[in-house]
């Protein structure tokens, strides 16, 4: 490979650890869109607001990763970018230039950068529009990720604003619990944000599937007649079918994490999810409990879910109510953080524990001799 091919690897993956956290408040997520034809914002009224004409184009230069580029397009355009924001921005480079692998570009080749345009267009309108939260200066609020129609107004792709991280804590947590080997954590991390660009999900939405389906990625897990991280369920036409397990459904708990993520894909093909297409929190989770289901666009109304789910997917938490694209994202959302926190929390006992009977064990051999 000569000096003008120079190999530029950790785009995505790699860089996110350089990714600064955020808490707290999000304003406008890279992929939001306009809910009113009367917000739209043009390129002119961009460059009106920031004073800078927006890059259309960029030569990559060695050292270059997805990320670092996207994040010098906020700063060249006066704007700060929270590490969502970054890593669905590297992501959009990715699937706007045509790439089949995102952790390879090379030096001397030209990327397309006007679809970062049109989504600061979109974002400086719905900034624009969004109401302010009490206490925070205009253009601060929370607004989530804009619906693709009204109906759709109420439902947000924003993971828990306590730790936008949720795939690495899932992960943390999926090694500690023994469900992922620790040295094939960082491949079953890669795989995963892999499935998550070429299918267009949010790698955060897919461990809370996760976290709801298998307790985070527990190949064991099984209710006797689904099995595995997204629970393959044996019978006709159904997800061990569509993967090669339609005789033994139960084979698949014998697979490791990445093995089954590698049926995750074929699946998620099957159901529907395209290549290059976008797939929000409720439709990926949908794609596992129900595909049908997702033809139903309104937030409120009730879907047809046969069987009993999690009470925490349903309408006010009551099992005897009706299950809606909006309970399902915020029982997504509540189920994950919850059992983040509580693994979180006993961590913390433990180690609480750990230090109080080092503390009596330090303290009784100072005790002197009588």
């Amino acid at each position: 490979m000569n000096s003008d091919a120079l190999r530029v690897t950790s785009t995505l993956v790699g860089d996110r650890r350089d990714l600064v956290q955020t808490t707290g408040n999000r304003a406008g997520l890279f992929h939001s869109r306009l809910m009113t034809e009367g917000a739209r914002d043009t390129a002119s009224s961009v460059v009106a607001r920031t004073g800078r004409a927006l890059q259309e184009s960029y030569e990559i230069k060695a050292g270059d990763t997805l990320i670092g580029i996207a994040r010098r397009y906020y700063q060249s355009n006066g704007r700060q970018a929270s590490a969502a924001q970054l890593l669905s921005a590297a992501r959009d480079i990715a699937e706007a230039n045509r790439l089949t692998d995102p952790d390879l570009i090379l030096a001397g080749q030209k990327l397309d950068l006007r679809v970062l345009g049109r989504i600061a267009q979109t974002e400086l309108a719905v900034i624009a529009i969004a109401p302010t939260a009490a206490g925070s200066p205009p253009g601060t609020a929370d607004v989530g990720l804009a619906p693709t129609s009204v109906a759709e107004r109420r439902l947000s792709r924003t993971v828990p604003e306590s730790d936008p991280r949720v795939l690495e804590r899932t992960l943390n947590r999926a090694v500690d619990k023994g469900y992922v080997p620790a040295n094939e954590r960082d491949q079953v991390a890669r795989k995963i944000h892999a499935l998550a660009l070429k299918y267009g999900f949010n790698a955060d939405d897919f461990a809370l599937v996760g976290l709801i389906e298998s307790d985070g990625f527990n190949p064991r897990a099984s209710n006797g007649q689904c099995h595995g991280i997204i629970q393959f369920c044996g019978g006709a036409g159904r997800g061990a079918d569509s993967v090669g397990y339609r005789d033994a459904p139960e084979a698949i708990r014998e697979l490791g994490v990445l093995q089954q993520l590698d049926l995750a894909d074929k699946y998620f093909s099957d159901v529907g999810l395209k290549p290059g297409g976008r797939a929000d929190r409720v439709d990926l989770y949908l794609s596992v409990l129900t595909p049908a289901a997702r033809a139903e666009r309104d937030a409120d109304t009730p879907l047809d879910i046969r069987g009993r789910q999690a009470s925490v997917l349903y309408v006010d938490l009551n099992p005897n109510a009706a299950i809606t694209r909006q309970s399902l994202n915020d029982g997504l959302a509540r189920n994950g953080e919850a059992r983040l926190q509580a693994s979180a929390a006993k961590v913390r006992a433990v180690s609480v524990s750990t230090a109080a009977l080092e503390g009596l064990l330090g303290a009784r051999r100072r005790l002197p001799d009588t």
